[in-house]
Parts: structure tokens; sequence; C-alpha cells
């Protein structure tokens, strides 16, 4: 019986998303389930062939993409297998980024950790670039870019611009296009048309959203409520958890109305009492579901101060401070936000409408005036925090933060006041130092579990994202403060910023507090930092930096011959002497920046003055600013054109030899490395190149790695000189690419570049081009090439004339 063919997963691809002819009949099963869209039996079928080949393995991963199996399917589809295919690739980089670019966010992690992430993000970017690059992408691949293009560099407007265009019946590019030209304040009448049109079969939150939100600002009141008619019919239908989506949707249909009173329908203004009335009459806590509890009361304040009903203003108001008093606002704009959380298993996505909100806190005055002396000082603190924690406060409630002493406050306040000392002027640095003391010592009075929250809550405080100046004159006012208050240990202090007060300067006051922390309680902890406090008095930034240099090789004491070191060291030697004034007197060297020059291209070979370091014949003098050299868990950093460097008479001889040495006395690792050290260096000097013709001209420029892979192939046969005119051509054609497409996103133009230069490379290699460009004055010559070319090999401009690696040594 003859065994049945088994198909490229190309080709499948084609025919399900194409409708390109079926292939020939006689298929393997998992091939028929996959033309069936039955991926789960397709993944089960390939499963069970004995000799799994790229192809099966390319088949099972997209089965299993398809199938919510994520990290299944990216052991099996791979970069490598997944073919040229726009869904194919559109589903892997999915995979690869993960459930809304999930797996492309960058944090902690080893540097093994970061590269893996950074090898993912270029992967992502690459695979969606190819797909998006189609004439007519498929959809999934905008679907894909849609989900993690927040998390990557796509114009999420241009793409759904495009998606609309080729699929005008699909609700999500429709609504992302929505929402993204109302933020760019572009949204009208036509757009909420469009919107419109969805809305009575979509079950999208963002045509929800958009429609709604852009129907209130366009004062189209009948169009806003078919919105909420919708959502309704969607929501309710499904069983109710709790009472958030009923409470959301009266919420949304009493803001619709409210907004009707504006307009000049004032009975509506009855409407909106009478729908949230029953809401407000629920005093429960805060529910899980999503309803908040405030809103209610905040609907009947903003109506009770547009109709004047102080009575109803005096009632709301203070509802208001027993619902938010003790554990806050959760709303997107404070006091004044409003959003409610409508979710439900038809609906796709969370809906919230997020950015209508009440105004009653820009009344905040004429509110108090009608409260009684207890409300009015709460009222007053609440709508000071509000103002705090939107970033936006007057003096007047600054000055009501920051007097509050806050010792009995509710702890969300006590925390937000750390804000009102440190990120409005004037700083009070001193009184944001003894706020953080009183906090510390409000959490020794807490049951254990209570206490562990509120420390977690003290630590996330950016308290070491100012400057060590400021964080040591904070804990200067911690200590004044803990001195006026003997009832403290410190104790919860120096736990959570113990450590922070020593990395920045601060061992005087840490060891000031630790011993007063040690008289009042003799704890571990005060010791532990107190001995921490001493270590450090010897140990400032300069003293950690010397000691780190005294062990370095002396290069007065050095003795480096020319055959210890490779071609680059040897060359960056010559580059830092070029650069450089000698000080005879102190021996040293100015640093590279003060020539004006460019030490290298890029980046790329900077650590070779490291490695001139430690083989002694260079080291960095104390004499370099502070800010340019310092000590980090025990290693040097520096910023190495800045650095002054300090050299000695065996240095200058060794420059003086390796100048002098003939060709025929190189080592012979120089030799062989000679022309491969002259093609790198123009790989380099082409990416500076490419990079100052493209963003001359607003076009992006791609990765410099995936430029170097280009690069390095051309100059294998090719001169420097020609590359510069196939930079200059490719950097047109992108210009004309852009303006033509011009809903082409960022990567999808990096991948043309690449495509180009490739492509003018390989034309230029196999039909003879010999069209060169001179070096421009934008793009100067680096000392490091200057001293491979001029100093040491002797190629001058044959380097950037003539292919370097046809060029040879003169050994005569």
């Amino acid at each position: 019986m003859p065994r049945s063919k088994e198909i490229k997963l190309d080709r499948l691809l084609d025919t399900v998303f194409s409708a390109v002819e079926e292939p020939s009949t006689d298929l393997h099963p998992g091939d028929k389930a996959f033309l069936r869209q039955e991926y789960r039996n397709a993944e089960a079928a390939y499963a069970i062939i004995k000799r799994q080949t790229n192809n099966t393995r390319a088949k099972r991963g997209f089965c299993l993409a398809l199938s919510g199996r994520d990290s299944e399917a990216e052991a099996l589809l791979t970069p490598d297998n997944v073919g040229r295919h726009p869904v194919a690739r559109a589903v892997l980089a999915r995979v690869l980024a993960g459930r809304h670019g999930s797996r492309l966010i960058s944090g902690f992690g080893s540097k093994e950790d970061q590269e893996k992430r950074q090898w993912r993000e270029r992967q992502v970017m690459h695979l969606l670039g190819s797909a998006l690059e189609e004439i007519a992408p498929p959809r999934v691949a905008f679907a894909a870019a849609f989900e993690i293009g927040y998390r990557a560099e796509f114009d999420t407007l241009s793409l759904a611009e495009r998606a609309c265009e080729l699929y005008p019946d699909w609700d999500t590019p429709h609504g992302i296009r929505a929402q993204k030209r109302r933020l760019a304040g572009r949204a009208d009448h036509t757009e909420l048309e469009s919107l419109l049109r969805f809305v009575p079969r979509s079950n999208c939150e963002k045509i929800f959203n958009e429609a709604y939100v852009l129907a209130m600002s366009l004062a189209r009141f009948d169009d806003a409520d078919s919105v909420v008619d919708r959502v309704e019919t969607i929501v309710i239908a499904d069983e109710q958890k709790g009472d958030g989506n009923r409470a959301g949707i009266d919420e949304m249909r009493a803001m619709v109305d409210l907004h009707r009173a504006r307009e000049g329908e004032p009975s509506c203004y009855r409407r909106v009492k009478n729908r949230i009335a029953p809401w407000a009459a629920d005093k429960s806590p805060r529910q899980a579901d999503g309803r908040e509890p405030a809103a209610a009361p905040a609907f009947l304040l903003q109506v009770a101060l547009e109709t004047n009903d102080i009575d109803s203003v005096v009632a709301n108001a203070e509802q208001i401070i027993d619902q938010l008093w003790p554990t806050g606002f959760s709303g997107p704009q404070g006091i004044d936000g409003w959003g409610p959380l409508i979710s439900s298993s038809s609906l796709f996505g969370v809906l919230q409408i997020d950015q209508i909100g009440f105004n009653f806190s820009s009344r905040w005055r004429e509110i108090l005036t009608h409260l009684s002396a207890a409300t009015a000082g709460k009222w007053r603190l609440l709508l000071s925090a509000n103002a705090i924690a939107n970033g936006e406060p007057d003096n007047e409630q600054l000055q009501i933060m920051r007097s509050a002493g806050h010792e009995n406050s509710p702890w969300w306040i006590a925390l937000l006041a750390y804000s009102a000392f440190t990120e409005f002027e004037p700083y009070d640095f001193k009184e944001a130092g003894a706020l953080l003391a009183l906090l510390a010592h409000r959490i020794s009075s807490l049951p254990d579990e209570e206490a562990a929250y509120c420390q977690a809550d003290i630590e996330m405080l950016p308290v070491d994202d100012q400057s060590s100046e400021d964080v040591v004159l904070m804990f200067e006012g911690a200590l004044t403060w803990l001195g006026n208050h003997p009832e403290s240990s410190a104790q919860e202090l120096l736990n959570a910023w113990g450590q922070i007060i020593g990395d920045n300067g601060g061992h005087d006051v840490l060891a000031r507090i630790s011993t007063l922390s040690l008289k009042r309680s003799n704890s571990a902890l005060a010791r532990e930092y107190l001995e921490l406090a001493n270590e450090l008095a010897d140990d400032s930034p300069a003293a950690a930096v010397r000691r780190i240099l005294s062990n370095l090789p002396d290069p007065k004491l050095t003795r480096t011959k020319p055959e210890e070191l490779s071609l680059l060291e040897a060359a960056a030697l010559v580059a830092l002497m070029r650069a450089a004034q000698i000080d005879h007197i102190e021996w040293t060297l100015t640093p590279i920046a003060a020539s004006g020059r460019s030490f290298e291209p890029t980046n790329k070979f900077r650590k070779v003055l490291w490695q001139l370091m430690h083989k002694g014949v260079i080291t960095p003098d104390i004499s370099t600013p502070a800010h340019y050299i310092e000590a980090k868990d025990g290693q040097l950093w520096a910023t190495l054109n800045q650095v002054v460097w300090r050299i000695s008479t065996h240095t200058l001889e060794l420059h003086r030899t390796i100048r002098e040495l003939p060709h025929s006395m190189w080592p012979q690792e120089w030799k062989n490395h000679a022309p491969i050290l002259s093609r790198d260096l123009g790989v380099e000097e082409m990416i500076v190149y490419i990079t100052y013709q493209l963003e001359s001209r607003d076009i992006p420029v791609p990765e410099q790695d995936e430029l170097r892979a280009v690069f390095s192939n051309q100059l294998e046969k090719l001169a420097i000189s020609q590359c510069y005119y196939l930079a200059y051509k490719t950097a047109l054609s992108a210009l004309d690419y852009k303006t033509k497409y011009r809903n082409s996103g960022i990567q999808q133009i990096k991948t043309r570049i690449l495509n180009l230069l490739r492509e003018n490379g390989e034309r230029a290699v196999e039909k003879g081009w010999d069209t060169r460009y001179r070096r421009i004055k934008e793009v100067p010559m680096s000392l490091l090439f200057e001293a491979v070319h001029d100093v040491l090999t002797g190629w001058g401009e044959r380097a950037f004339d003539e292919p370097v690696m046809t060029l040879s040594l003169d050994e005569s």
C-alpha cells in the first residue's frame, strides 16, 4: 500500500489562507485535518510520524500554536523551519513574543537572560516585519502586530489604517485606528460612523469603548445609548458574578444623561439620580468584580453641584469620604475618575471607559464651606492627596499634605505625602526623611501580617531615585525625628533603607542611626548596620577606585613586548598616542575626547583599552573626574574617552618599537589578522556612514548586528569606497519606498533596507559595478582606522579604495 504524501507547511497555508488550489487527494491524515483547520487533530496525527522532518516539526508547532500551546509550539516551530509564508511567520512571532508581548518585557535577570530576551525581540521584529512586508498581509499578521506592537517598534496607527483598507469588515483595526486618531486629536463624525457600523454585531471592547467616548465627545447621545444597549445585550445574557457589570451599565447610561443635562435637557439630572440612587444606597466594600462604591456618590455629588442642591452636596461628599478615607481611590483619574469595568465571557476584552470623569474636585473649596469642621478636615486632606496623586497640587494643597503630621492619617495618604516633599518645589528632603521615620515607626505597632504589607509599601517608595546627597539629607531629617521620639527603635527604618543609606555615601548618618537604635533596642540588625557604617567610613567612592587601581599592573613596572599584544591592541596604543597630549611631569595622557576625534567608528572595539590596561601598558589615573570613573561591585566602570591615562617611559618605548617594526618582523598572528582587522574596521565605518545617510533622511536604521552581517560579507570582495556608493544608493531607494508606502511600519522599512543592501551588493559583485564614493566630512576617519592603515599596515588610502582582503603587507 503506497504511503500517503506529506505536504509542505507553506503549501498547506496557501490553500487555507490564500484560496490556492487544494493539493492532491492522496494526503497524510494530518494534512487533511490541517486543511479542515482541525489543528488539534492534525497535530496528533503528525506526532505519531516516526521520522520527524523539519517540515513535520514545523507543521506540528504551527498546530500547537493555534491550539494555544505556545511553549510546546516554540520547541518545534522555529526561525529555521518556519518557511516564508507570512501566516507561519506571524504565528511564530506571536509565540516568541508571548501573550501581549509579555516575553519581550525587560526586567531583572542575568546578562544571559537579557541577551536571550534581546535575541527573542530581534527574531519577533524580523518575523513580523517580513510578514507585514507582503502587499496584502494576512489578518493574522496584523493581529499579532496589534497584540505585541506596544512592546515593539511598530507604528500601530499606520498598521491599523492599512488593515482597515484591506479588511473593511474586521472590527479590531477600526477600533485601534479610532483610538489612535482620538489620542492624536483627529477623530471626527466620520470616524464615529465607521465605528457605529460595527456596534450591532461586534463583541470587541475597543469598538464599544471608542464609539462610546467619541459619541459623548461629539454630543451624539443617542449613538452613545446604542453602544450601551449592545453592551448590555452581550453581557447581561451571561451569568453574572456579583453586580459589577450591572452597575457599570447603569453608570454608562447615567453618564450619557449627565451630559444631556449639560447640553440643555435639565430633566435628565433626575434620570441620573433615579438610576444611580440604588447603587449609592449600597455601602458595601469595594467588590472584586470591579464595582467602585464611590462612583455612585460621585455621580450624585456632581449632579448636586450642577443643580445647587446643597443638602445633597453635603450628604454625598460625606459618603465619598466614608468610602475613600480608609483605602483610597482606584479610579484612573483619582477622586474625579470614573472607570467602570465590564467583563464577560461573551465580550472580547475588558471594557473600561476611562476617558470621561467628573470635575467636582475643581470646586473642592466651594464644597468645603458646607461641611462640618470634622468632615471638612478629612475633605481637605482627601482632595489634597488627590491633587498630589494627579501631579497637579496648588500651593495650598501642597502645604496641607506637608503639614498634616500623618501620625493618624490613612496609610495611603501618608505614603502619598512622601511625593509631596520630594516631587514638587520647593523640595524638602529633611521633612521627607522625618516622614519616612514616622512611617517606619507606625509599622512597629501593627500585627505581623499587616506590618509585612506595610513594610513592602515603604520599601517601594522611590527613595533610591534621589541623588546621593538628597538621600543623606533625608536620613539626617529621619535622625532628627528619631531624636525627638524616644519610643521609636528605628529597626523598621534600618530594615527598609539601611543598605540604601550606605550605598549613597551616608555612612556617617547610618552609624548614628544604628547607634541610637542600639541604645533603645539591642538588636542584631542595628549591630549589622553599625558594622557596615564603620566599614564604609574608609570606603568612599574615591577610596574604592584607588583600591582597584592599586591592584592593576603599573606601567612603570611593566615591560610589555610587541609580540605580547594583538594587532588590535598595538593599533589602539598608536591611536591613543596620536589622540592625546603627554604630560611628561605626571606621565599622563589627556582624554581622547579632548582631541575632538572619534577613537573608533562605533563602540565595538573600545574594550581594547581595558585589555591594554590589564597588560600594564596604560592605567587610569586618579585625576580622572569622579563622574567618569567609579567602582561598582568591586569592578571599575569608566567613560573611556574621558579617562586620564597614566603611562610610563616603557609605554613610550613600546609605542616607538611598534611604529618602527618592519612587516617582516611582525608576529605571524599580526600578519594573519591584518586584512581581517582592516575589514572589521571597514564594517564599523560603513555602519556609521549608512546611519548618517538614513537618519539625515528621517529613515529608521536597522540593528547594527544585522548591518554588520551585510557589510562583512560585502567587504570580502568590495572596497569601502564601493560600499559607500551602495549604501548611498540604498538610502535613496529606502526613501522612495517610505514615500510610496506611507503606511509601512518601522520594522518593514528596516527589513527593506537590509534586503536592498544585500541585493545591491550581490549585483555589484555579479555585474562588476565600479562606482566609488569619497569620504564625507560628516563621517571622518577614526583614530583607530588611521592607526591601522597609515601607521601599521602602510596601506593608507588603498584600504579605502581597494578590497582589503586582497591587500598584502610589504615585507621587503
